[in-house]
């Protein structure tokens, strides 16, 4: 989407950044086992997913989009909505199947989530 390879955090966040130009209001991007990055004109956030065993990917991204969607709906801040899209991801991505399991099993994963949010110009400091 942005003509080149994205090498690191960093460059996921500033071509993001970029694309908020064109006037889109929000930019997610899957960094896989890394996370998520989420950025609207007004904040970026990394949410970070704990390790886990994935047992298929199928779904994963429908799972998240669902999650931002949910997020939105209820109005949620973009950290929390950050947080409930990886969760959902996560349900996913060990159970080995689409769908999500309860209400509970998100909320699990949900509170290993971690999410910081990255102050503009600032680089990431993201653990893994």
């Amino acid at each position: 989407l942005v003509g080149h390879k994205l090498a690191g955090v960093d460059a996921v966040v500033r071509a993001a950044r970029s694309l908020l130009a064109l006037g889109i209001e929000m930019v997610v991007v899957s960094m896989g086992e890394k996370g998520a990055c989420f950025v609207t004109p007004e904040e970026t956030i990394i949410a970070t997913p704990p390790d886990v065993e994935v047992k298929s990917t199928v779904g994963a991204g429908d799972a998240m989009v669902a999650g931002i969607i949910a997020g939105l709906l209820q109005g949620k801040p973009l950290k929390d909505t950050a947080r409930m899209a990886t969760a959902f991801s996560l349900e996913v991505l060990t159970r080995g199947r689409s769908g999500l399991s309860s209400k509970a099993a998100v909320a699990k994963w949900a509170g290993q989530v971690r999410c910081a949010q990255v102050p503009r110009g600032a680089k990431c400091q993201q653990s893994r």
